[in-house]
């Protein structure tokens, strides 16, 4: 319901926008993302967090405003949820690699190097094959700005109920795992 609301204002605004300044016209991007990953926590397997590394176009620069950016990704849950699942998403902060990734390794820290204080979150409400949607934009500024290295993301689960969840690929002919979809605004456009 609130998500249906935060939609409907930003559709609003942008039409405003659109309106009051022809010269600032809403672009898109959709990203595929086929290198991610899952870790699972060895003394609880209810604990899995999904990582996604992507590379973000040159066009894409500080000169675009991200007016709305979007996950999506899949995950199959082998028991019945009896409550919704809780998401966070934080940037990850080191470099890192699918091969040989484990819950304590490369990181420093366990469980993955990642920015708590920049974070979106979502829900997984829905047994079996699910696909999930965050709204990321806020994390993304911060790597177009270069405020933040582009490591990739962590989605983590949180809160108390917790369960062992595993990736489903959006589109399994094109190994595609996550997607990001990325609504802009090119602030200088006669550059």
């Amino acid at each position: 319901m609130n998500n249906k609301r935060i939609l409907i204002v930003w559709l609003a605004l942008t039409a405003i926008m659109a309106m009051i300044c022809p010269c600032l016209a809403l672009d898109s991007l959709l990203i595929n993302i086929n290198q991610a990953a899952f870790i699972s926590n060895p003394d609880a397997n209810n604990d899995t967090r999904m990582l996604i590394q992507f590379i973000l176009p040159a066009e894409l620069d500080s000169s675009k405003y991200i007016t709305y950016a979007e996950l999506r990704f899949g995950v199959s849950s082998p028991r019945e949820i009896s409550r919704p699942i809780n998401l966070k998403v934080n940037p990850i902060t080191r470099q890192w690699s699918p091969e040989g990734l484990q819950w304590n390794e490369p990181w420093t820290n366990s469980r993955g190097d990642f920015k708590d204080s920049i974070a979106a979150v979502g829900i997984i409400s829905q047994s079996g094959q699910s696909y999930g949607k965050i709204e990321v934009s806020h994390l993304l500024m911060q790597y177009v700005h270069g405020l933040l290295p582009n490591f990739g993301l962590i989605i983590r689960q949180i809160g108390v109920f917790r369960q062992a969840l595993s990736p489903v690929p959006l589109d399994a002919r094109n190994n595609l795992m996550a997607q990001l979809a990325i609504y802009y605004i090119d602030l200088h456009p006669d550059d």
